[in-house]
């Protein structure tokens, strides 16, 4: 049995609507690509940084500097090793020990950054991945239908994709890979019975949202 006309255009919307999520999800995901990249560079500067201090402290202590440990009480100091140390050298040692819980707390906070940004660029592609799959292809979301389209512009008023998209975009950061149903899996049966089927699926999942 042939699929309804109805059925028919009900599909070809599900799938308009899908393509314009991809187009925003791939949009999105660009902006976080771009961010994760400058994140990358300013976690390399941080870690360069406290790198030269401790080639600085190391410096320091080959030219006289010694680290007195305060203990639980007091904070740890520089001091010369022997009469006559240099104070440079002193003193080179005293900033590298005050930068050093400055410095780790910025690594620290950059590396979250950037592995949460990892975690949100591949969320969002496997999001990408999923829509491009409910579109049907993997081509850029086609232009809002005009009047004259056909049998897509006489279909019933339905929500507009972008509350949709929107959704799809806040779930990057939670979402996960579906698991495998029916209505994904060949259907047996009459064209008309997968049609309903996989409308049937897509409805189940909106209304999820």
């Amino acid at each position: 049995m042939t699929a309804h006309s109805w059925e028919t255009r009900q599909m070809e919307r599900a799938q308009v609507a899908a393509a314009a999520t991809v187009h925003r999800l791939e949009l999105a995901l660009i902006e976080m690509e771009s961010e994760l990249d400058f994140r990358r560079v300013e976690l390399g500067q941080i870690i360069a940084a406290r790198h030269a201090r401790g080639a600085q402290a190391l410096a320091a202590y080959a030219a006289g500097a010694r680290v007195r440990f305060g203990g639980s009480d007091a904070a740890n100091e520089a001091e010369p090793s022997w009469d006559g140390a240099p104070h440079g050298a002193v003193r080179t040692l005293q900033e590298s020990i005050n930068d050093a819980p400055r410095l780790a707390a910025e690594e620290t906070a950059a590396l979250g950054a950037v592995s949460d940004l990892e975690r949100r660029v591949l969320q969002t592609q496997r999001l990408v991945a999923h829509w491009r799959a409910e579109a049907g292809s993997g081509s850029p979301p086609p232009p809002a239908p005009p009047s004259d389209r056909g049998p897509v512009a006489c279909a019933p008023t339905v929500p507009p994709p972008e509350p949709e998209a929107a959704k799809a975009e806040a779930a990057a950061t939670q979402w996960t890979a579906p698991e495998p149903s029916a209505a994904q899996s060949p259907a047996a049966g009459s064209g008309s019975l997968t049609i309903r089927a996989r409308l049937a699926e897509m409805g189940h999942r909106v209304a999820g949202w």
